[in-house]
């Protein structure tokens, strides 16, 4: 992601038309490692709002217009995993394994072999 620094300089200054510019760029690129991250239409598209909410909101905090891009990929970073918590609980956080499943299988219920079969077959 490439962005003005001018552009993001006015933004911090208050420049509502420098931000709104400054959104129109990014917002593609945002919506995309969105959905990257959440696998979700929908879900993505919350979250990039979201992410975009809370940036607007504390825009004039950003101490060095060199780091917006960064800046802005960590606020989007945590936004998809607010969002991964608040579909599925902190216990799925997206990743089969710590949702408790493996293999198809939820590894927190006890082994059901019977004898017949090697453990793990």
């Amino acid at each position: 992601m490439t962005v003005s620094e001018k552009l993001v300089e006015q933004a911090v200054r208050g420049d509502r038309d420098a931000l709104a510019a400054l959104v129109a760029e990014v917002q593609a690129d945002v919506w995309r490692l969105m959905l990257s991250q959440l696998r979700n239409t929908a879900d993505a598209e919350d979250a990039t709002q979201e992410t975009f909410r809370q940036a607007v909101a504390s825009i004039r905090d950003l101490r060095e217009p060199r780091a917006f891009a960064g800046w802005l990929y960590r606020i989007a970073l945590d936004k998809a995993r607010e969002a991964r918590f608040a579909c599925c609980g902190r216990k799925n956080s997206g990743h089969p394994r710590r949702a408790g499943l493996h293999n198809g299988r939820r590894t927190d219920e006890p082994d059901r072999n019977d004898g017949d079969e090697k453990p793990g077959a």
